[in-house]
C-alpha cells in the first residue's frame, strides 16, 4: 500500500478579518467548508496526526477535522519554518512523521510544495478548504476536496 499524506488549504476567512493577516478567524463559510471536507476523510487512510501552519484560520481548520476524526490530542502547531513556502517535499517528509499525516497550511506554501506535480492549468484545485491526498511512492497528487 502507498504511504499517503494529506495537504489542506484553510477554509475562508471573514469579511472583518484583523489586519493583522495571521490573526484572520474563519468565517461560517469556512467553517463549513471544512466540515465537509473533513467528512471525507473518515473510513480507510485516515490521517493519524495533523500539523498547522501557526496561523489562526490554519489552527482553527486542523482542530475542526480533528474533533470530526477524534484526533483532538493529535493536532501539532507546526515551528514557523516547518510549513512554510521554502520547505521542499522531502524535507517536510523528513521532518515530520508523514505517514497518514495532515498537513494544513496556505496557498503559496500549498504552490510551492505541490508545484512539481501539477500542470499550469490545474491551479484551482486550491480552493479554501480544498483537501489533496498525495501518493508519497507513486509521487502522485489527487483531490479529494
Amino acid at each position: 500500500m502507498s504511504k499517503i499524506v494529506y495537504f489542506m488549504r484553510h477554509g475562508k476567512t471573514g469579511p472583518g478579518s484583523p489586519l493583522n493577516i495571521d490573526e484572520a478567524a474563519l468565517s461560517q463559510e469556512g467553517e463549513e467548508e471544512v466540515k465537509k471536507a473533513a467528512t471525507l476523510l473518515r473510513g480507510e487512510n485516515v490521517p493519524q496526526k495533523i500539523y498547522a501552519s501557526g496561523k489562526k484560520r490554519c489552527v482553527e481548520t486542523a482542530r475542526i477535522v480533528a474533533n470530526i476524526l477524534g484526533l483532538e490530542k493529535e493536532v501539532f502547531i507546526a515551528p514557523p519554518l516547518f510549513l512554510d513556502s521554502s520547505i521542499s517535499l522531502e524535507d517536510l517528509f523528513l521532518s515530520a512523521s508523514a505517514d497518514l499525516s495532515l498537513f494544513v497550511t496556505h496557498l503559496p506554501n500549498l504552490r510551492t510544495l505541490l508545484a512539481p506535480f501539477l500542470f499550469p492549468c490545474e491551479e484551482p484545485i486550491f480552493h479554501p478548504a480544498c483537501l489533496l491526498l498525495f501518493e508519497k511512492e507513486e509521487r502522485t497528487l489527487h483531490q479529494i476536496y
